[in-house]
């Protein structure tokens, strides 16, 4: 299966030119895009929905008081939640491209965060495609991502935070406090030295350098996420914030622990690197831990000397991304159910990816220069050099 986004495209006929460009440009920007331009008969409409989401990665909606009367636009979303709460996709994300009623929005898209179109297409352009994770823009459109219009999207407020005070925020912290369920918190470049950072509500919190380690946070006992939903984008995690002490040992905590809910991790760099050297590697923390009651998705991040870089015990979708330089185990599996490791790459770690006890599906994984490659075993810890590998 090719590596590029891949799209859905839904819009109503009327708005057929806007989503030409759309498409277009998505396209250009690397992504992979399906779109129908035909009228099609009722009856073979659900299996063409089903031709059109099967293998789609996200759903772009463009949003018009038109679409937002189609029935078949209604199919083709209230089909791709269903298959995001599967986990079979990524996410929906409208695009405004006419003035909505808060009123004509349905009460389960209102939720999604939306680009506007109808201020600044260019802007919303690159948000989007931002949003998608796609990393070559088209020529006409800003060369670093440029994020959406603040207080355009109906759905919630943005909040920009700048540690230099030049947003409405100085800390992560604050603007987390202050923070309504639906908004939308940027992050500025610079270096975050926080607290310990505890998200209970459904938030995005999304970097906006220009590179995904522009915005380093250092949070004193890492990251605890405990929502329903929300989306964690383009920030460089350090986690040199995640020890402590008791007067005699010293303390690990993950640098993001995810104990409940499904968020989207996307685009990040989670690093320990208060021990960059990797034979003292054992210090570190983990890199993400997935509590019993979560189910996030993982994709696109770069995950380095953690120890281990990924431990699972919920559910998860970890996909296209790089695990490297863990004295132990670059993916852990221990108890979990219903885990995808897709299309990673995994090396030079003890283990690459140890499946513990419960289920994994592994697909497409770059599984290299580990000293164990995929251990599966049960009851007992993956292997250390001088140690036999039983594999079971």
């Amino acid at each position: 299966m090719s590596d590029r986004v891949r799209v859905f495209l839904s819009h109503s006929h009327a708005d057929d030119a806007f989503a030409k460009k759309l498409a277009d440009d998505l396209t250009h920007a690397g992504a992979d895009v399906w779109v129908d331009f035909a009228d099609i008969a009722y009856d073979n409409f659900l299996k063409k929905i089903d031709e059109g989401l099967r293998d789609r990665q996200w759903l772009v909606l463009v949003m018009t008081p038109t679409a937002l009367r189609s029935e078949f636009v209604q199919m083709e979303v209230t089909a791709a939640l269903l298959q995001v709460a599967k986990h079979s996709m990524r996410g929906v994300i409208p695009i405004l491209a006419a003035p909505c009623s808060d009123k004509e929005i349905p009460a389960t898209w209102a939720p999604l965060h939306r680009y506007d179109a109808t201020r600044d297409y260019q802007s919303a352009l690159a948000g989007l495609i931002n949003a998608l994770g796609l990393n070559v823009q088209p020529d006409n459109a800003p060369k670093s991502p440029v994020p959406p219009v603040p207080g355009a999207t109906p759905s919630g407020r943005t909040l920009v935070v700048d540690c230099q005070g030049g947003g409405d925020y100085k800390t992560i912290a604050e603007a987390i406090k202050a923070a309504q369920p639906g908004d939308r918190i940027e992050i500025r470049a610079g270096l975050y030295r926080e607290g310990k950072l505890k998200i209970t509500k459904q938030l995005e919190l999304a970097g906006t350098g220009a590179t995904t380690e522009d915005v380093v946070v250092i949070a004193q006992g890492g990251i605890m996420f405990e929502a329903p939903r929300g989306r964690l984008f383009g920030l460089a995690l350090d986690g040199s914030g995640c020890a402590s002490s008791d007067g005699l040992n010293t303390i690990y905590t993950p640098i993001l622990d995810i104990q409940f809910g499904r968020p989207d991790i996307e685009q990040r760099v989670i690093a320990n690197h208060a021990n960059a050297d990797r034979r003292d590697a054992r210090k570190n923390a983990y890199g993400i831990r997935v509590g019993e009651r979560a189910a996030p998705f993982v994709a696109r991040c770069i995950i380095r000397r953690c120890n281990p870089g990924i431990q699972v015990a919920g559910k998860a979708h970890i996909e296209q991304n790089e695990i490297g330089d863990c004295i132990d185990e670059g993916i852990n599996v221990a108890g979990a159910r219903d885990v995808t490791i897709r299309s990673n790459r995994v090396h030079n770690n003890g283990c690459g990816i140890w499946i513990e006890r419960g289920s994994a599906v592994l697909e497409q994984n770059s599984v290299y220069a580990n000293r164990y490659g995929v251990y599966i075993g049960c009851g007992r810890k993956c292997p250390r050099e001088g140690e036999p590998h039983q594999r079971k």
